[in-house]
């Protein structure tokens, strides 16, 4: 699904559409300790890019001879601080020390225990009983209580993410503009903001987060000034004009992770749009089912979310480029759009460049192609014990370089 984010390497897309052979993409190896990429447009962040994931190499040999089974434990090769022992699905990831990583003596955690907990409040009585250090989910009626209680350990800094309600453009009746418009101005931000998360969340009225380096950010959505009244009456104006009222009202499905805070938020939209004129079905999912319902395009509005994978203004607007098939969940398409964003990707001057993002970001915002809700922070608890854990944007603490000051092995 992240093929997208390599298109600025030449030959990327072309190749990933099956027009050119795999080859031709535009990374290559001169020596054994040198490898040159050659991009088609300007990638003011080239460094970031190549920390994310999608630019890992994967030995070809391994998935050659090892086909689907190439990730499993005592198959997969990796070059970093930890090799993958364990992995039993839905319960636990574990890591242990690589006694071939170069910086090895460094590294002080010998194993590392991953386990995946949607429920919030249960990750954080296990963090409590001591069976965790770290944790990066916290149930929103738990925050006022963690601030007085466990202030040590709770961790609520500025992160680079973006929550929305995706509409799916493919499917009426959200292929027209003015229900799309309709049920975002029906969403009360400050209300989700500051009494269902409750964290310090802000509300959104633009998409790109704020405080993104090289970027403005002056695109909103043109009902950011008004009364919540004023847009719930504007909101069934518009249902009215698309054809719904009392006697036929609006009906959908809206999709989400069963999840602590994205089950809050479901029953909170359900409300706020009920106040306009919509009648909406619930529809939960685990996570992993949500996003492919949504790449699928099997839904009509939906719950999502985008953090950084690096920080430019660019990793977000691309999503709405008719280019990336996989990300761009609602498909939608202004070829006035994609224009732009291919301009913005041809300029050398950083200045020019975002204001021509900025542009795009209008157009998106006005097409309504999406409903923005809320810009995050993150939410960690972290033990006492655990040294080394910096607060940033991006919320990435690896394990490498995290200690502890008790006397066993283990986090």
């Amino acid at each position: 699904p992240y093929t997208a984010i390599l298109y600025p390497i030449k030959n990327a897309l072309e190749v990933t559409e099956g027009k050119l052979p795999p080859e031709d993409v535009g990374v290559r190896a001169i020596d054994p300790h040198t490898l040159e990429i050659t991009f088609h447009i300007q990638v003011p962040y080239v460094a970031q890019l190549l920390t994310h994931f999608t630019t890992f190499a994967i030995p070809k040999h391994v998935v050659e001879k090892y086909g689907d089974a190439w990730i499993e434990p005592g198959k997969v090769v990796t070059n970093g601080p930890y090799v993958l022992h364990e992995w039993v699905p839905n319960d636990h990831v574990l890591l242990v020390k690589n006694p071939y990583f170069y910086d090895r003596d460094s590294v002080k955690v010998e194993r590392v225990f991953y386990y995946p907990t949607p429920d919030y409040g249960q990750a954080l009585k296990r963090f409590r009983a001591g069976e965790l250090d770290t944790t990066n989910g916290i149930p929103s009626q738990q925050i006022d209580w963690l601030k007085v209680e466990m202030p040590a350990s709770l961790r609520v800094t500025p992160f680079i993410l973006t929550q929305y309600v995706q509409f799916n453009i493919t499917r009426k009746p959200f292929d027209d503009v003015r229900v799309r418009t309709a049920l975002s101005l029906g969403i009360d931000r400050e209300i989700i903001a500051a009494r269902v998360m409750r964290a310090g969340e802000k509300p959104a009225y633009a998409f790109v987060p704020p405080n993104m380096p090289g970027y403005e950010g002056k695109p909103r959505v043109d009902f950011a000034s008004i009364t919540m009244g004023a847009r719930i009456a504007r909101a069934r104006a518009l249902l009215k004009q698309a054809g719904y009222g009392p006697q036929n009202p609006l009906t959908f499905d809206y999709n989400y992770q069963n999840q602590t805070d994205a089950r809050l938020i479901a029953v909170a939209l359900q409300a706020m749009w009920k106040d306009v004129g919509a009648e909406v079905r619930l529809m939960p999912s685990e996570s992993q089912v949500h996003y492919n319902l949504l790449r699928k395009q099997e839904f009509s509005a939906a719950w999502a979310g985008w953090v950084a994978d690096y920080r430019d203004a660019k990793n977000y607007l691309m999503l709405w480029e008719s280019t990336t098939n996989d990300l761009n969940f609602g498909r939608y398409s202004n070829p006035k759009y994609d224009a732009l964003m291919a301009q913005s990707d041809a300029q050398r001057d950083p200045e020019v460049r975002g204001t021509m993002l900025q542009a795009a970001e209008q157009m998106v915002l006005d097409d309504a192609a999406f409903a923005p809700v809320y810009f995050g922070v993150s939410r960690n608890l972290v033990s006492t014990e655990v040294r080394g854990w910096i607060a940033n944007p991006v919320n990435i603490n690896r394990s490498r370089f995290i200690s502890l000051d008790r006397n066993q092995t283990g986090v």
